[in-house]
C-alpha cells in the first residue's frame, strides 16, 4: 500500500513534511 502526499496519513506526514 502506497500512501500518497494527498493522504492524510500520520505516518506519511511524519516522514515527509511537506504537508507541514
Amino acid at each position: 500500500m502506497e500512501i500518497r502526499d494527498e493522504s492524510p496519513s500520520p505516518s506519511r506526514q511524519q516522514n515527509k513534511p511537506k504537508l507541514g
